[in-house]
């Protein structure tokens, strides 16, 4: 009928020459990867498109839906999978194991390679994130939940426990992550930079 379905996406300007490729990164052996790629700023942008793959509950972030913008910058692409996840159970807690696609989510290496010693966060890299969730705190749950309107007349199915499981990863988006770098590597609690009892300022 000369029609057509799918999404509509921003042309974005990326970087010619020296960009990692992520795709072909993600592709070698776990033993193999190279941690020197993720750069502090790399970290950093790691860090914060993972808050936003968990709030929307998205699973699939792989190395291929990482672009280098001409500015030097990471571009995370394809959110077509979120909430796709919401019911499934091992969605429903930070993991460096859940894999529901055929790739999994870049995250879980990104994550590995820290519990394994690989690479470190520094309290910056901490500080990032702290800012990020903090910025998610500042809404209200209603304001929230207002984002995913456009969202609600598509469930078909489970519609109040989908509703329930979107608002609860929102409030509970502190904790999860106390709670995820603290099983990490439990012996330095890096999590606990994260409680709200422990910041300054």
């Amino acid at each position: 009928k000369g029609e057509y379905i799918g999404s509509i996406r921003e042309i974005i300007e990326l970087q010619k020459d020296g960009a990692v490729d992520f795709a072909k990164w993600q592709q070698q052996p776990e033993d193999q990867r190279d941690p020197s790629v993720l750069t502090d700023p790399v970290k950093e942008q790691l860090l914060t498109f993972h808050v936003i793959d968990w709030l929307l509950c998205n699973f699939d972030t792989k190395g291929e839906n990482l672009l280098t913008r001409s500015d030097g910058k990471l571009v995370s692409i394809d959110k077509e999978g979120a909430l796709t996840k919401i019911m499934d159970d091992g969605a429903q807690k930070m993991s460096v194991t859940y894999a529901p696609h055929t790739d999994e989510p870049i995250y879980n290496i990104f994550y590995r390679m820290f519990r394994d010693g690989k690479i470190d966060f520094t309290p910056q890299n901490i500080d990032v994130l702290d800012k990020v969730i903090q910025k998610v705190e500042e809404k209200s749950d209603e304001e929230y939940m207002k984002l995913f309107e456009d969202y609600y007349p598509c469930i078909w199915f489970n519609k109040e426990e989908r509703q329930k499981r979107i608002k609860e990863r929102k409030q509970n988006l502190r904790a999860s992550y106390v709670t995820f770098l603290n099983e990490l590597r439990p012996e330095e609690k890096l999590g606990d930079r994260l409680k709200k009892d422990s910041q300054q300022g």
